[in-house]
């Protein structure tokens, strides 16, 4: 049973979720979810996730699947939640995104739970591995380096 507290809010990143479909241009879509952030805010967390200057007017049909990763990602930050769940983070992305997605989630300041096969990407990130098996599962207080010496 998970009970969750009165102030948290999870936002959940899905691999599947970059498949969506638009029409609308990369700006006009997240203004449709945010429609009083000013323009230079958008283009701001936009160009965080390197979206920049004439790219926001890729129509989101046109974008590769990395390119609908960061997107997606992009609009997982915007939400501004406290606890983000992440299913395969990295699919999809080319190098420079997967450093500015690392980049992106040092920085976040609440608590981050994922899922990767990226052995880069988890030893940069968790400084706890919950591993799960048949049995239950088992918690390591450190980083996946830690957690492969005391396998």
């Amino acid at each position: 049973q998970i009970i969750e507290g009165a102030n948290l809010k999870i936002g959940y990143y899905d691999q599947k979720q970059a498949e969506f479909r638009s029409n609308k241009t990369i700006l006009d879509f997240v203004w449709d979810q945010y429609p009083h952030m000013p323009e230079k805010d958008v283009r701001a967390v936009l160009g965080r996730f390197l979206f920049t200057q004439d790219e926001v007017l890729k129509v989101i049909n046109d974008l590769s699947g990395g390119e609908k990763a960061r997107l997606q990602l992009a609009l997982l930050m915007l939400e501004r939640n406290n606890v983000l769940i992440l299913d395969e983070p990295t699919n999809h992305l080319d190098i420079d995104s997967k450093e500015m997605l690392e980049q992106a989630l040092k920085n976040f300041e609440g608590t981050l739970i994922f899922v990767s096969h990226d052995r880069y990407f988890i030893n940069e990130l968790a400084n706890r591995i919950f591993d799960l098996n048949k049995t239950g599962g088992h918690l390591y207080l450190g980083d996946y380096q830690y957690y492969l010496e005391k396998l």
